[in-house]
Formats: C-alpha cells, structure tokens, sequence
C-alpha cells in the first residue's frame, strides 16, 4: 500500500529551511519527494496553495511514482507540518518492551507526542546485557526496574530479535554498566576483582558486537556508584574502541551532595571534572545525560558548567547533552542518600551515630544546596503509605507534627527504598531557554509509565512543550525538529532514521505549528500532534485516537 502525502511543509529533521513538497510512501520507505516550486510554494506566508489528487498523483507519475495511481491512499496535509517521527534520545522504556499484560499503556502517551523512537537503556540501568547464569538477577532494575524472569534475555542480539516488531516503537539500546556490573559482582560490591571486571566487560563487549549503541553509566545509582576512574576508563575505552556512544548519569547534578566532601568545588561540576578526564583520556563519544541543575545555588553553576563541554567540543571530542523542559523530574528516594549510608546493612543502619551522623550531613547539605524537603514530592511511597502519594514530604511533616527528616528517612525504610519521588527546582525557565538553543543539546522525556503512585507528566507532553516554547521564544520550528530527530539519529548513529529523505523508514509525524503544546489537563493528548506513523504504519490520529496497528510497528535498531 503506498501513502501520498500532499501540500505538505516538510520540516525534513535537517535543520534546513522548510519546504512544500509531495512525499510519497512505499510500505515502510519514503519513495519519492517531489518538491513544490518555489513561486507557487510560498506565495504567501499564511497561504498554501492545494493541489489536486490527480494533479499530485500524475506529478509523481512523471518522476517515477505509481504508474496509474491504483493503491495510492492520499493525506492531504495543507497547512500543516510534516516531520520525521521524533526520537526521545533519553528513555527507560527498554523495561517494558516484552510485557506481555497490555504493554501498548507503557508506550501510548510517547506516541501521542510524536515519538516513535526511543534510545533506552539509560543511567546504567539495561534490560539486556548480563549472563543469563549470574547469581544476582533479581537486583535487575536496582531501585528502579523489575523484569520478570520470562523476559530476560541476556544476549543484546536475541534483546533485539524479540522486540522487533513485537512493540510499538522503533527502539535502540545501550548497555547498562550497572546492569553488567551487578550481574559479575551484585548491587552492594564495592571493589571488583579481576575476575568480576574481566567478565564485565566481556559481557559489554558482546552486547557491542551484537548491536547496542553504547554504554551507559548511571554514577549516582548502586552499583555504578562503587566504581572507580579505573574500571571507567576501561568502560569508556570499549566505546571508543567501537565508535559507540557513552552516556552517563554523574555522580552529582547540584553543587552540594553526598558524592563528595561538603567544602570546595561544586559537585556538579566535580563530576563534570570526571567526564572531562574520562573523555580526554579515552577519547570516547560522551552524552551527558539530562543536564540538570539541582537545588537554586546551583543554577549560578550553569556558565561553567557548559563551558566544560564546549571547551571538549572545541578541542576535538564528540560531546553533547540531552535535555526536557520541566523543572522537575523523577527519581528514586535514596538519591539524596550517600553511598556509605546505602551500603550498610539494615542494623548499622539504625545505630544513633550513624543517623546522628546522616541527619547532620543531610541538614548541612539541603541549606548549601538550597533545596530541601519541601521540594521532595512522592510519586509513590510504598504499600505501607498509599496516602503519601502524591505529597511532599514537608507536607506530610507538618500534618503529623513531625520532622521531615524523619518522615523522609521512615519512608525509605518502610519501602525497602524502593519509593520513587519527583524533585523539585531542576532549573528554572530561563535555563531551559539557554539549554534548549545551545548547540550541543538534544531533546528527551527521561520519563516512564508507572503502575502505582503518581505519573511523572513528561510521559505526556515534553515534546509539545518543546514545541510551544519554541514557537513562543519564536525559534525557527527547523532548529527544535532537527533536535528531536536529525540530529539524536546522528548522534546515536541510528541509520536511516530520524530524516524525511529517499530510502529512509516512514517515520513520519503531521503537526499544527501553530496550536502544537500540551493538552488542557495533564494527562489529556496534545494539542498539534494530528497524525503518528511508524515505518509507513499510522499509529495515532487525533481523531481516530490510537490505533491497534501499532502494538507492532516498530522495529528493533541494531547500531555499527
């Protein structure tokens, strides 16, 4: 079956100037684009000239289309945005995609925004990559994930095999470090022996050669928390070696936390020291993952800290950062928790110095960083606490006449940690601004369907968001598709994606530029996003709603 889309504004994800054009699509593959002349293309600024199906259909004749027009279903898309399907550069929908109970509800709000690609495997954390006879798999996910044991596969090859065409959006992975890790040595491990390192790092070096884009560290979470420069280096040195991408979630992300000693130096920019070494000495592919800005005395922090990766740029790496534009994000509770704190048993734990000494530290830390328990909401605070959903912890002090920091420690023990929460003063608008212009940023959602507590709502509108604010700081819609499409397919070297171009899969998205942004209420559709196809496959329309064809449509993306 072949698609005519006609009259189309063809934001082709290049950065390049719009233009009106005819785009045909074969099956999954853009065939052939027929450009509109310029006279009659933009005569006016407001005003689309439409042309006939028959006039459209014997234009593509002439170039080579449809010899009689037979099966040619046509779209007309007058006065609308064509774009190339968006790709969120930063994902954890990887845990989701072999769900066998209605996994569509873990993808559906992605492809309402436009996304029919996803880069998963982020912050250290992999569905894949890990023998399947390690000892430690029930700590998959850390605090964060769960994959039920019918789903594993280990091997990133036969990952890739059993989610192609069998989820709904086109999906490329990275390796988790952690993943790798906890699998040769367990989540508490410190220190690896050789041994452990050794089968590490074979496990990513398969899981290379079998079709990931990289490796991912997540530096704030157990177990990638406990490594040292050392096994980073030989990490990052695999990357390098295949031409793949690191990313990496830093040790800190404000200027005060419990990664480091609480004088000197910002820690942000501390663990942005570390990725500018790793980097120079390897000589990998960096993405700093979600360049955040945590805690108001961080926000000064910001000219630094993007002069750090210029300045790698400038002297010749391949460095960029991926963004969303809340103000907030999700996590896990024990984030603010140090690492001496998490590796202790549950015993050492409650010894009065050992709290003494966390609620001091905690104290100190929350007044320098200018972030506190007032900006601490739970998503989801356990099965012993229901209530707390959807409230702050300060909120919750104050109701029951408690200390926060009491509140905040008594729900990390009664979930066995495992509670999630959505913090507070990322960064303000203004850095979203800067971030969103800056030229070595791409777009994500860093964002997940969770079965209890409250949603985090980039699930449902980052992308439009994006778009809106664009459209309001009056940025050329070029510049913000190409971020969300050209250029993530570059950087993750994603092939024939990303692009409206000759050869490459139809994915394709048609948007209002003028309406485009989130819906009235947080958990309704976009406002803009009319039309989703993924690889020739229309997936959503603002109309029809979500289609059933889509369960299927996407493929697995094998990467070198």
């Amino acid at each position: 079956m072949k698609t005519l889309f006609q009259n189309a504004k063809v934001v082709d994800g290049s950065g390049a100037p719009a233009f009106l054009a005819d785009v045909l699509v074969d099956n999954d593959r853009i065939v052939e684009i027929r450009r509109r002349s310029e006279s009659r293309a933009f005569q006016e600024e407001k005003k689309v000239v439409v042309v006939s199906q028959e006039e459209s259909s014997a234009q593509m004749k002439e170039g080579g289309g449809d010899s009689d027009g037979a099966g040619v279903k046509c779209v007309d898309v007058a006065g609308k945005v064509l774009a190339p399907g968006f790709i969120d550069a930063h994902s954890h929908n990887d845990w989701f995609c072999l769900r066998r109970d209605g996994k569509e509800r873990f993808f559906d709000t992605f492809i309402k925004q436009g996304i029919t690609g996803m880069v998963v495997g982020n912050c250290g954390f992999s569905a894949t990559g890990f023998p399947e006879d390690s000892l430690f798999l029930d700590d998959l996910g850390g605090e964060l994930f769960h994959l039920d044991p019918a789903d594993r596969f280990g091997s990133c090859g036969e990952w890739l095999d059993a989610i192609d065409q069998n989820c709904p959006v086109n999906t490329t992975t990275l390796l988790g470090h952690g993943t790798a890790r906890l699998a040769a040595a367990g989540l508490q491990k410190v220190g690896l022996s050789p041994e452990e390192e050794e089968n590490m790092l074979q496990t990513l070096e398969k899981g290379l050669q079998e079709g990931a884009a990289g490796i991912s560290l997540g530096l704030m979470y157990l177990p990638g928390i406990s490594a040292s420069m050392g096994e980073l280096e030989k990490v990052a040195a695999l990357c390098a070696k295949y031409d793949r991408i690191l990313t990496v979630h830093p040790r800190a992300e404000s200027s005060r936390s419990m990664s480091y000693s609480l004088l000197g130096r910002s820690h942000l920019l501390r663990a942005m020291d570390e990725l500018d070494y790793l980097t120079r000495a390897t000589g990998c592919h960096l993405e700093f993952s979600h360049l955040i800005f945590v805690g108001r005395s961080t926000w000064k922090d910001v000219d630094e800290a993007l002069e750090i990766l210029e300045n790698l740029e400038r002297d010749g790496y391949k460095v960029g950062f991926d963004m969303y534009p809340k103000n907030y994000g999700m996590s896990v509770i024990t984030v603010v928790l140090p690492e001496w704190y998490q590796q202790l048993d549950i015993e050492a734990r409650k010894s009065p110095w050992v709290q003494l000494k966390l609620r001091i530290l905690i104290a100190i830390t929350t007044r320098l960083l200018g972030f506190g328990f007032a900006d601490i909401k739970l998503a989801y605070a356990g099965e012993k606490h229901p209530e707390y959903n959807g409230r702050f912890i300060s909120e919750i002090a104050e109701k029951e006449g408690r200390k926060p920091v009491d509140v905040y420690l008594n729900i990390c023990e009664d979930s066995d940690f495992k509670a999630r929460v959505l913090m507070g003063s990322y960064q303000n608008k203004e850095i979203v601004d800067r971030l969103m212009l800056h030229p070595q940023s791409i777009y994500m959602t860093d964002a997940w369907y969770e079965e209890k507590g409250v949603q985090y709502d980039s699930i449902y509108d980052a992308f439009p968001m994006l778009l809106r604010f664009a459209r309001e700081k009056q940025i050329p819609i070029e510049d913000t598709i190409h971020r969300m499409t050209g250029k993530t397919a570059e950087r993750f070297r994603i092939p024939k994606r990303g692009l409206i171009r000759e050869g490459y899969f139809a994915d394709l998205v048609i948007l209002d530029p003028d309406t485009v942004a989130e819906g009235a209420e947080t958990e309704d559709p976009p406002v803009g996003i009319e039309q989703v196809y993924i690889n020739g496959l229309k997936a959503y329309d603002s109309e029809e709603g979500l289609l059933p064809e889509r369960n299927t449509a996407g493929r697995a993306i094998r990467i070198g």
